[in-house]
C-alpha cells in the first residue's frame, strides 16, 4: 500500500439476540487509491459461547 498507515473507524451495536454483533465500518485511509470498493462498510459477526 504505502508509507500511511490503515485506518478504519466502526461503530456497531452488540449482544444482538445474545450471539450477533453489528458494525458499521468507514475507511479513513487509503480510500481514494482502492476505487473498486466503497469507503463505508457493514461487518457481521457471531459470538458462540457455551
Amino acid at each position: 500500500m504505502g508509507k500511511i498507515p490503515y485506518m478504519e473507524a466502526t461503530a456497531g451495536i452488540e449482544n444482538i439476540f445474545q450471539v450477533l454483533r453489528i458494525d458499521y465500518v468507514r475507511r479513513l485511509t487509503y480510500a481514494k487509491e482502492l476505487t473498486k470498493w466503497g469507503k463505508n462498510g457493514i461487518r457481521l459477526s457471531l459470538r458462540l459461547s457455551f
